[in-house]
């Protein structure tokens, strides 16, 4: 496993001379797909950086598309990534390898020991998000209810116990079928958010 800290993933970042944010690029460790932000734009995983910035570097796009990837994340049971990013208060996060990283010691970095196998990441931390508002002070993430969060981009019923969206105005009452008429893109995208905020502690 490599290690590398904030700054020196920064100097990568920087090092792809990209003109955006949204178009740096990372590998997947399973299927070896390289991809960006605007990757996981097109593929419907959110409409700006700041939403799909939680799966960048952490779960592969093809858990979004057909088109291209593979359905690998970092929050599951089995850890085959190359590099942690490590924090100042001494904890490692996962994260895909960045497009030009060497993985030698002229970046800095240092081994940690074999892959890990059987940890799980409950929840991706927004390592990428923290690199790039150092760099071009991006707005910070807003506050959204679980249904906003877990629904955004998909169309409701108009059944009044909609699960994705209350209906306003006229509404039906034969219950709502919008998760058992999801399309197999949907349900993946479902299941990936719900991982964000599966091991929340919530009072019942």
């Amino acid at each position: 496993m490599n290690t590398i800290t904030l700054d020196e993933l920064k100097t990568i970042l920087k090092a792809q001379d990209v003109e955006n944010p949204e178009h740096y690029q990372f590998i997947c460790p399973s299927c070896k797909t390289v991809q960006t932000a605007q990757d996981l734009i097109d593929a419907g995983a959110g409409e700006t950086f700041d939403e799909v910035q939680k799966y960048l570097a952490f779960s592969c796009i093809g858990r979004f598309t057909e088109d291209k990837g593979c359905d690998w994340t970092l929050g599951g049971l089995f850890q085959i990534h190359k590099v942690e990013v490590l924090f100042e208060d001494g904890t490692n996060r996962p994260i895909f390898e960045p497009v030009g990283y060497s993985g030698s010691a002229k970046t800095g970095v240092t081994k940690t020991g074999k892959l890990k196998t059987g940890v799980k990441y409950s929840r991706p931390d927004p390592i990428l998000t923290v690199v790039i508002r150092l760099e071009v002070g991006m707005p910070k993430k807003k506050e959204v209810v679980v249904r906003e969060f877990l629904f955004r981009g998909f169309e409701p019923c108009s059944d009044g116990h909609c699960v994705i969206k209350k209906p306003e105005g006229m509404r039906t009452n034969a219950g709502c079928g919008c998760i058992l008429s999801m399309s197999r893109l949907q349900l993946g995208l479902l299941s990936s958010r719900l991982q964000v905020i599966v091991d929340e502690v919530v009072t019942v």
